[in-house]
């Protein structure tokens, strides 16, 4: 039997309220997941932000459960004797009945909800040092984890979680279309072991075996593929198969490409067969917010996301109206919000605080600067609950698709995406128009005829997005496709030679990243020559950014990968003593591990006068890198040279 179950189908589109049991207890639908480090040092206290957001959503009456993020402990110092010691107890068990941290201002309450726990595929996607296992041609690792069902499930488990998703082989945009497929393949072969493991284990355990909920991960580039990948899913385990529902994966490049987000997201939901729909649920990855109510009409079932904590980081604030993330330094006394975390907070003080030099500044009030972070995370959090219910709320009313569209008014991206929706959705136009009838205000009936107006056709829309490229990548590249070292490819004479990290975006000169240093350094471009360093490569001179290997590739050096970094190192070293004495000096530009760290301890063994920036830094994050006052560091120091 499922452990999915819905409860009651709207009359509008595929909304619905269902349940997810659990051996912790049930999650009603649609929910929000707030995705959670639970792992964010070696103690339960570790973690900052994290450890007083913990504590604030673990109280939340409303938080219904979390999720977590499988390999997500690599985002911090964790060492393989730390993961072994947190993999001794449950999640669960780790965060109860612990004593708070001194002066708290938030309890240190117990973790009693559901754990949703995710594969981890992206991470392991991006790090060579969880490959096979040795006996299936692979390499031993320090840490015991390999990329294959057993390794990762085994680690769930440990975890505590009540619902998993399978390990998935995960897509980035623009994967050459023969790897997308294997990918695919690959994700259907490890759903099925992963099944086949946990009855196995239910067999060997009896009833001692808390079976958790089972989503299958799924991927696709567009509403054919993942249709495809759907239907392949259930004729390869068949109908009577033990699993509660699907997880859409890849989904967070997309954020902006609102039109092919809706193709995937209904290409998923429209492959359920009818007679399967009231038992298997709909998951979506990183995706929430402003989007629940037209994704929750469309059939997904539940969500997750980081982005209430990742603002908060940034000193955002989401406006309970309007969505907008908010400078919390431009607050002031119109600032009204009645949410729980809101008057808790004092905005004065807290725009003293945060705007204070140094880490551990302490108020008036006796709040840290992570507890102030913690405050806007838990408002942002409940900003995202406050809409999920009322999304629920709407639902149970058969009033969804006219709260989807007095959203169109004020949300362009709804109303981009409500109407590409209705070219696969064959019920929502008649239902647009019946909720005119029913009594829209005018000016939703002017936008329902605009949307109207525009076409139900299948033509597929030209989308934009930020950052693109016009070619196929491959994740079949490895380090032998390009080495610069060996390359002949003369550097110009400059009196700089500047090190920047590769980007995901190529060629990198076409990179946020990139265009930021090129755009700073503009009027003194003929003052320095430009290198990236790749994570797969190692250095990559500017003229051959277009060669293939460079141009396809996807790949994002990991810390835990130390021969990857190695390599990396080496190739840089060498370059470095090849081609230094051709500058008057050498500079590097880098905020985020472990880029930082390979490009200075390059510096460190080459002969020549290096110089690695911004000098001044306190946090090595990417946020780092566009700030103004390490981008007129590098300017001056090119300049200088």
């Amino acid at each position: 039997m499922s452990a999915f179950h819905s409860s009651f189908v709207s009359a509008d589109g595929d909304a619905r309220i269902g349940r997810i049991e659990t051996p912790r207890g049930s999650v009603e639908t649609p929910a929000f997941f707030p995705v959670v480090n639970l792992i964010g040092g070696t103690t339960v206290r570790s973690g900052g932000l994290w450890s007083r957001t913990r504590n604030r959503l673990f109280a939340d009456d409303r938080f219904q459960g979390a999720m977590f993020q499988a390999m997500g402990f690599l985002d911090f110092n964790i060492t393989p004797a730390d993961l072994e010691q947190w993999r001794s107890k449950s999640m669960h068990e780790w965060y109860s009945d612990r004593d708070p941290r001194s002066n708290a201002v938030e309890p240190a309450a117990d973790f009693t909800q559901p754990l949703f726990v995710d594969s981890g595929g992206y991470k392991l996607m991006n790090a060579k040092t969880f490959g096979d296992r040795p006996s299936d041609g692979g390499e031993d690792n320090e840490w015991g984890i390999y990329t294959d069902p057993e390794s990762i499930l085994d680690l769930q488990l440990d975890y505590g979680a009540d619902i998993i998703a399978t390990l998935d082989y995960p897509i980035p945009p623009d994967l050459k279309e023969e790897e997308r497929y294997a990918r695919m393949e690959s994700s259907i072969a490890s759903a099925k072991q992963t099944l086949n493991l946990l009855e196995e284990r239910e067999n060997a355990a009896g009833g001692d075996f808390q079976r958790p909920s089972v989503y299958f991960s799924i991927h696709g580039h567009d509403y054919e593929s993942i249709n495809w990948f759907v239907r392949r899913v259930l004729d390869e385990v068949g109908d009577q198969a033990s699993f509660d529902g699907f997880a859409v994966g890849s989904l967070v490049p997309l954020r902006s490409n609102i039109e092919l987000l809706i193709d995937i997201v209904q290409g998923a939901s429209m492959a359920i067969p009818k007679a399967r729909r009231d038992e298997l649920g709909l998951h979506v990855f990183g995706i929430s917010g402003e989007l629940f109510a037209l994704l929750s009409l469309l059939g997904v079932d539940s969500f997750d996301s980081s982005s209430f904590v990742q603002s908060a980081q940034y000193q955002k604030i989401i406006h309970p109206e309007t969505w907008r993330r908010q400078d919390v330094m431009d607050l002031d006394d119109t600032w009204t919000c009645q949410c729980s975390a809101c008057q808790e907070m004092n905005i004065p003080a807290m725009q003293q605080t945060l705007d204070a030099p140094g880490r551990d500044y302490d108020d008036p009030h006796g709040f840290l600067k992570s507890d102030y972070y913690a405050l806007l995370a838990q408002h942002n959090f409940e900003i995202y609950q406050d809409e999920i219910e009322r999304v629920r709320d709407k639902i149970r009313d058969n009033d969804l698709l006219n709260y989807v569209l007095q959203q169109t008014n004020t949300h362009p991206k709804i109303r981009q995406g409500l109407k590409r929706a209705q070219r696969f959705a064959e019920d929502i136009t008649p239902k647009i128009k019946a909720s005119n009838v029913a009594g829209s205000d005018k000016a939703v009936r002017t936008q329902t005829k605009q949307l109207m107006l525009q076409g139900t056709g299948t033509t597929p829309v030209e989308t934009d997005s930020k950052e693109t490229r016009s070619d196929s990548i491959s994740l079949a590249y490895t380090p032998a496709d390009f080495d610069a070292t060996k390359e002949p490819v003369e550097p110009i004479g400059c009196p700089v030679l500047l090190v920047l990290p590769c980007s995901q975006v190529k060629p990198y000169s076409e990179s946020r990243t990139h265009k930021a240093v090129a755009n700073t350094l503009e009027d003194i471009a003929h003052k320095y020559y430009k290198i990236s360093l790749s994570g797969l490569y190692g250095p990559v001179p500017e003229p051959c950014e277009t060669q293939d290997p460079v141009r396809n590739y996807e790949y994002v050096l990991s810390k835990v990968d130390t021969e990857q970094q190695q390599l990396v190192r080496d190739r840089l070293t060498q370059y470095l003593d090849q081609y230094g004495d051709r500058f008057n000096q050498i500079i590097g530009y880098a905020t985020t591990k472990p880029y930082r760290g390979v490009i200075e301890d390059s510096f460190a063994r080459t002969q020549y006068d290096t110089t690695l920036f911004p000098t001044n830094l306190s946090v090595q994050q990417l946020a780092e890198y566009f700030r103004n006052d390490h981008l007129e560091e590098l300017y001056d120091a090119v300049n200088d040279a």
